[in-house]
């Protein structure tokens, strides 16, 4: 699940970065580097949030391990 997210995600950066080299109106522009700002700072949190959840998985791991 959390790879398909990634994929589109990449796949919208790279929509939106063919878009702003065709585009040359600069009111579309301008908004499509706010759309390409945003894709990537959700990128970057995703890819943050499942390190974080997989750390979390694996000391939850570990302490049930420690337990038995």
């Amino acid at each position: 699940m959390f790879m398909t997210l990634r994929l589109s995600i990449v796949a919208l950066i790279m929509c939106l970065l063919v878009m702003l080299y065709a585009i040359e109106d600069e009111g579309l522009r301008f908004h499509l580097k706010i759309f390409l700002a945003m894709a990537v700072v959700l990128l970057v949190l995703i890819i943050w949030f499942i390190g974080e959840l997989r750390a979390a998985q694996a000391e939850q791991a570990a302490k049930s391990e420690k337990a038995d």
